[in-house]
């Protein structure tokens, strides 16, 4: 009798804050339904339930050199044992993001079937000025992302698949943390909200990724589990939610050049 094939369920979580990883993750999702795949795309928040499904996808923009701790929890969520595809989306350098993301999931005994980086503008607010790998993700991106779909759905198919392995340089990895830590004691600024130019529109508490901004007597709150993403002081209308970059601009100023002669010489 012959086998009639089954159709397989993939469910892909993405955490975006502009759009560049939210973009990679539907021309995955397009080639993987062009090969017959029932496809689910879902943003990640905060106390997300895991679907079930027959493979996982998890996509992510890198923060800090490495991935965000919303997204942490949701890779700790995942079935153990299942097979699960990951990918990234960077401005700068991608970092520890890919491997700290393998690991996790190793950990919890899930089959790496795919892991790939992405380049994407880099549209932190410090970074704004040096308009760093502006236009990304380009053609060249998206056709990248669609061979990564390809891969993937052959991956999904065959009944044993091998493993993807992601390694990092120890040394790298010492350097990330360095740059890591400076990055987060010494440079980033504390989030303002002036109490004066506040219309308690609550926008910044809509648009926060994570559901962190907490509301005190009508005005936001910025908490100490805030992730540092700033995307609030982005999407304020009245400019009330304001951060002093200069000591990061200036700093930045220094090693954003050396940045953009890396990436010409990629």
């Amino acid at each position: 009798m012959e086998e009639v094939e089954r159709y397989h369920k993939v469910v892909i979580y993405f955490f975006s804050l502009t759009g560049n990883t939210l973009k990679i993750a539907r021309v995955i999702k397009k080639v993987l339904e062009r090969r017959g795949l029932i496809v689910k795309l879902r943003q990640i928040k905060k106390n997300i339930t895991i679907e079930e499904a027959d493979v996982y996808g998890v996509g992510t923009l890198v923060m800090y050199l490495d991935i965000p701790k919303i997204v942490r929890e949701t890779l700790s969520k995942i079935p153990k044992g299942a097979k699960v595809f990951c990918f990234i989306t960077h401005g700068g350098v991608p970092g520890t993001a890919l491997y700290t993301m393998t690991k996790i999931l190793k950990k919890n005994k899930c089959t790496v079937i795919g892991a790939e980086k992405f380049v994407g503008y880099d549209s932190w607010t410090p970074y704004l000025p040096f308009k760093l790998q502006w236009g990304r993700p380009n053609e060249y991106d998206l056709k990248k992302a669609e061979y990564f779909g390809l891969k993937i759905a052959k991956m999904v198919k065959q009944k044993k698949t091998s493993e993807e392995k992601v390694k990092l340089n120890k040394l790298l990895k010492i350097f990330y943390a360095f740059l890591r830590f400076v990055q987060k004691k010494l440079l980033i600024p504390k989030i303002k909200v002036n109490k004066k130019k506040c219309r308690k529109c609550l926008i910044c508490v809509a648009k926060c990724p994570i559901n962190a901004i907490k509301v005190v007597e009508g005005y936001p709150q910025i908490p100490e589990s805030c992730e540092r993403c700033y995307f609030c002081e982005k999407v304020c209308p009245s400019n009330a939610i304001s951060c002093n970059w200069t000591l990061y601009r200036i700093v930045a100023a220094f090693y954003v050049p050396l940045l953009k002669i890396y990436w010409k010489r990629r």
